[in-house]
């Protein structure tokens, strides 16, 4: 299996693989609600708030980028056989 930046993880080396890769998805869906939920905003609201909604976006984006590294180590953690 890989992830961000290409690094491999052996499937032997993973205690329950099912709940891994169940962990990996939820993360992944997540991550990814946070572009969609804004696109929502921005098609469905006035004008007006559009600038502030993509702002808003971009920062919880990013944030969330930051988020998924941080998880991953965590499930990472959780489920690697030592």
């Amino acid at each position: 299996m890989y992830f961000y930046a290409g690094s491999d993880t052996d499937d032997s080396k993973i205690t329950d693989v099912k709940v891994y890769n169940s962990a990996n998805g939820i993360m992944w869906m997540t991550y990814g609600a946070l572009y969609f939920i804004p696109m929502l905003v921005y098609i469905l609201v006035p004008d007006k708030i559009n600038d502030t909604v993509l702002s808003v976006s971009v920062v919880i984006c990013f944030l969330g980028l930051l988020a998924v590294l941080w998880i991953y180590q965590k499930i990472d953690d959780k489920y690697r056989i030592e």
